[in-house]
């Protein structure tokens, strides 16, 4: 989910899952924050570990101006496997 506008917005998900929300405050900062938590490059230029938000099944809110994914490991998405 792209929210782009000014405003959240809520969707309606059957499935518990995790969610991965990257956000930065205000745009225009170098930091980029995964779930709330600024990313970082770790020793020797490592990746960080990318950690999902457990997400129960119902409204999920998503905040302005952010990106997020939704995993949704037990919806039977045979291309998932």
């Amino acid at each position: 989910m792209i929210n782009n506008d000014r405003t959240a917005h809520v969707l309606e998900t059957p499935l518990a899952g995790k969610r991965y929300t990257l956000s930065a405050e205000p745009l225009e900062n170098g930091d980029v924050k995964l779930n709330g938590k600024v990313l970082k490059l770790g020793d020797n230029d490592d990746i960080p570990s990318l950690e999902g938000a457990a997400t129960e099944a119902g409204s999920v809110g998503f905040a302005p101006a952010t990106i997020t994914f939704l995993t949704l490991e037990s919806a039977g998405n045979g291309a998932c496997r």
